[in-house]
């Protein structure tokens, strides 16, 4: 996991979390903290709070056309999605 942090659309630095430990108090703010004082000059100034995401980097799944039929099966209606304009 990384948390990362951004200023407007910019990403401007990332740190690794362990995603075990995310529930606990304090975590997360402790590298927040550490991720403000080191971009401290560029938060101030572009004047824009710094935004912060956890993300996982790891590639996703690629979905297989077994595994998307499968998805569009089970969307309840029998209609794939985004194609909404065949529902009257």
């Amino acid at each position: 996991m990384q948390l990362m942090m951004f200023l407007g659309n910019d990403m401007i630095d990332s740190t690794p979390v362990k995603l075990d430990q995310l529930s606990l108090p304090g975590y997360l703010g402790r590298f927040k903290r550490m991720l403000k004082d080191k971009h401290a000059d560029l938060i101030r100034e572009s004047g824009t709070p710094p935004e912060f995401l956890v993300v996982d980097p790891s590639p996703a799944k690629k979905q297989t056309n077994q595994d998307q039929a499968k998805a569009n099966s089970n969307c309840g209606n029998g209609i794939p999605p985004g194609n909404l304009s065949a529902i009257r």
